[in-house]
C-alpha cells in the first residue's frame, strides 16, 4: 500500500501558481479548491511577444485568458477608449459565454505571459458553479453595455 501511495503522490502534480491566478477571477473564485485545481490542470501557458494580437474582434472565440505578466491593450471597434490589462486581469469570456464573435482586439504591448483555458473546461467550470455562470454572464453583459457607450470590454 505504501508503494502505491508513493506512486500516486509522484504522479499527482499540483498547480499552485495557476490555481492562485484563477482564484483572482471573480466568477471562478467561488469554486471549490478541487475544481480550481482541475481547471488549473486543464490550463496551458502562452508567452506572447510585444506587438502580437492575442484575439481579434470579429473572430470566433475558443479560449479564455488570465494575465500572469505583461500589459495588453484592448481595442473595441467604434470606441476611442483603450483599456489596458495587467496581472490578474482576464479576457475572452464574452465570446465563450454568449457564443458571439470576439468583441475586441487584445494586443500585447509588452511581452506577456497568459494562462489559457479552452472553451470546454472554462464553460464546464463556470456553468457547473452555483453562481459562476450568473456572475460571469453579468460581467459579460456589463462589458457589452460599456462598449455601447464607449467603454471597454475584452471579449
Amino acid at each position: 500500500a505504501f508503494l502505491l501511495t508513493r506512486r500516486l503522490d509522484e504522479r499527482a502534480r499540483l498547480h499552485p501558481f495557476e490555481t492562485t491566478l484563477l482564484r483572482h477571477v471573480p466568477f471562478l473564485s467561488g469554486l471549490a479548491p478541487y475544481e480550481l485545481e482541475r481547471l488549473a490542470a486543464a490550463s496551458a501557458w502562452r508567452d506572447v511577444p510585444a506587438g502580437t494580437p492575442v484575439v481579434r474582434a470579429g473572430e470566433p472565440g475558443h479560449e479564455f485568458f488570465v494575465v500572469a505578466e505583461g500589459e495588453l491593450a484592448v481595442d473595441v471597434p467604434g470606441s476611442s477608449h483603450r483599456p489596458v490589462l495587467h496581472e490578474h486581469d482576464f479576457f475572452g469570456e464574452i465570446a465563450l459565454l454568449r457564443s458571439v464573435p470576439r468583441t475586441a482586439t487584445v494586443t500585447a504591448t509588452s511581452p506577456a505571459r497568459l494562462l489559457v483555458l479552452s472553451a470546454q473546461p472554462f464553460l464546464a467550470a463556470v456553468t457547473g458553479a452555483q453562481d459562476g455562470y450568473a456572475v460571469a454572464a453579468e460581467l459579460a453583459g456589463r462589458y457589452q453595455d460599456l462598449e455601447s457607450v464607449g467603454g471597454g470590454g475584452a471579449g
